[in-house]
């Protein structure tokens, strides 16, 4: 019997590249020495979205990282998440309903940290076109294989958020599947 090769695929972000406009929330805190500094906490309200001027930047990008795990032999490569400041809060930006002005003040995994986090402050709701289409579509067509794409789950959305509106998990669990967007139709 003929074995099958186990497919080997990568999690997570990749440095971005000096040449994009953005950069990673976490490289932000790692300059200010905490996750916590009042400088990483206000670039949660400075984000801007990407330019469009900026298309062949993030294209790029994606096409660099890309390339770099198919030489490394990773099979079902990603685009390195190269358009995110930040996995879930990039997600939660196509929202409607979440504030990224006004934060609040959370303690985190049982008092291992404290943090200022964006807070849900209405019903969710996704209105526009779906980013995750354009940010596949972009990446794909820089790639000689699948590629992989992630969207944070709604249990990783609510623990990286501050609830001020639902105050019950299951029905905020419920809004954020349904709120997930994967085609514009």
């Amino acid at each position: 019997m003929a074995r099958s090769k186990l497919q080997i695929t990568t999690i997570g972000s990749f440095p971005k590249p000096n040449v994009l406009p953005i950069r990673d929330w976490f490289d932000a805190a790692r300059r200010e020495g905490s996750m916590n500094s009042p400088k990483t906490t206000t670039n949660f309200a400075n984000y801007s979205e990407t330019n469009t001027d900026d298309e062949a930047l993030y294209i790029r990008a994606a096409e660099r990282i890309i390339s770099l795990q198919i030489k490394a032999g990773v099979d079902i490569p990603t685009d390195g998440e190269v358009r995110r400041e930040n996995y879930i809060h990039y997600y939660c930006r196509h929202l409607n309903g979440f504030d990224f002005q006004q934060l609040e003040h959370r303690v985190l995994r049982d008092g291992a940290y404290e943090t200022d986090l964006p807070a849900i402050q209405s019903q969710l709701q996704h209105v526009g076109s779906a980013y995750s289409v354009r940010d596949f579509q972009a990446a794909q067509s820089v790639s000689s294989r699948p590629i992989k794409f992630r969207i944070p789950s709604p249990l990783t959305i609510m623990d990286t958020n501050a609830d001020c509106f639902y105050q019950d998990r299951k029905r905020l669990a419920e809004d954020l599947a349904k709120n997930y967007k994967f085609r514009d139709s």
